[in-house]
């Protein structure tokens, strides 16, 4: 409890820590962004064990130097740390490394384009299916490789080739052709996912991703954003084909306090659980790359591939006053879109509910604090006798 209290109040001091902008020169701009963070953590669904926590200091400075209209190199380094380690207390704790470092140009050719090469943040649509994590440590995900857009006066379309190694073992290929329609309410995609790695099957894994992105507002009060998208390729030489829907309708009611309330689902297609793959083809839904935690509940309980597939029903309900501050409650209902065995042999669907609750409060123009808890309580099918897990975090995030 001593260790909770030092690392809160830690956490709270640092947050004074906001500096003034510097203006360099007129071609020359300066970033920061800090994020001290305390998190507690039971996820182990059981209640004997109590809580256990941790934290971690994430510090951003970003230089961007744009001599003219068409030119721009932007440099932003990051270095990452969990709470307390020092590297004069033994090895190195964290290491100091490029965040972006690209250049980009417009007009090329004295037409409507960009080129863009180097390393850099690159999300699509939401982040369904390509996104930033800016949650985790050593978030936001960074590309290396080019981009390059072309803005026709109906919209913009990009082409990009990407690599990135996700956390040191996997290396995506990426060939990703996007749009930008609409006014940007709709945002196709095409996404070739080219492992070149040998895992001993007679092909190489070859995963193709086409889908879109699509929001809109219906009057001041209603919105409707959608995610969808099919899979089609091979992986461990068999044959894919599957997809996902991602879809939620928000309702904002009049008032000084602008409350909302919306629905959701987030489903992935799965195999049954008696498919013999080699024969039916394989139903899961791939999707790596994507923002977790931002998606199928906030204590990251299924963020990865699911073989069976994947339902989350959830229901939102906030609100968010004009000085800024916001209160988001979101309830997911958890269930495999295909059935599986429990462990007394039968068949059983529903994994759990969970409930989020994040508050967000600023100080001021560069600084805000956030804190959020979750409550995850599972089936017995799922976690034969679990007990409810639960988990929280607060983090003061100063930018400038």
């Amino acid at each position: 409890a001593m260790r909770v209290l030092i690392s809160l109040v830690m956490v709270v001091l640092m947050a004074g820590f906001a500096f003034a902008k510097m203006p360099i020169t007129d071609m020359v701009d300066m970033d920061l962004n800090m994020r001290p963070r305390l998190i507690v953590d039971n996820r182990d669904f059981n209640a004997d064990t109590g809580w256990i926590d941790d934290g971690d200091l994430r510090t951003m400075i970003g230089i961007s130097v744009m001599p003219n209209e068409n030119v721009l190199v932007r440099v932003r380094m990051r270095e990452s740390r969990g709470l307390g380690d020092q590297a004069s207390l033994g090895g190195a704790a964290a290491v100091f490394e490029a965040q972006e470092a690209y250049a980009k140009l417009k007009g090329i050719f004295d037409r409507p384009m960009s080129f863009a090469v180097g390393r850099f943040e690159y999300e699509l649509g939401r982040g369904r299916i390509i996104g930033a994590t800016d949650w985790s440590t050593f978030g936001p995900r960074t590309f290396d490789g080019v981009h390059i857009g072309f803005n026709p006066n109906f919209g913009h379309i990009g082409l990009a080739v990407l690599r990135t190694v996700e956390k040191g073992a996997t290396d995506y290929n990426l060939v990703v052709l996007s749009g930008c329609f609409l006014d940007g309410a709709f945002k196709p995609l095409f996404i070739a996912d080219l492992d070149n790695e040998d895992y001993g099957a007679e092909d190489l894994n070859r995963i193709y991703t086409m889908g879109f992105f699509y929001h809109r507002g219906i009057g001041e009060s209603l919105k409707v954003v959608l995610d969808a998208a099919y899979q089609m390729g091979t992986v461990a030489d068999i044959d894919l084909g599957s997809y996902m829907v991602a879809a939620d309708v928000y309702y904002k009611f009049s008032g000084r306090l602008n409350p909302f309330i919306g629905v959701g689902v987030d489903m992935t297609s799965g195999n049954e659980k008696d498919a013999v793959l080699a024969d039916d083809g394989d139903a899961a839904f791939y999707a790596p790359l994507y923002t977790t935690h931002a998606f199928r509940g906030w204590m990251d309980y299924f963020t990865g591939t699911l073989d069976s597939g994947l339902t989350d029903i959830v229901f939102h309900v906030g609100f968010k006053p004009k000085d800024g501050m916001k209160v988001v409650v979101n309830a997911h209902m958890f269930s495999l879109t295909n059935a599986r065995d429990n462990a007394d042999g039968d068949e059983f669907n529903a994994l759990g509910n969970e409930i989020d609750v994040k508050v967000v409060i600023p100080a001021n123009e560069n600084m805000k604090f956030e804190c959020g808890y979750g409550m995850f309580m599972p089936t017995d099918d799922f976690v034969p006798d679990g007990d409810t897990s639960s988990w929280g975090y607060l983090s003061s995030i100063i930018t400038f």
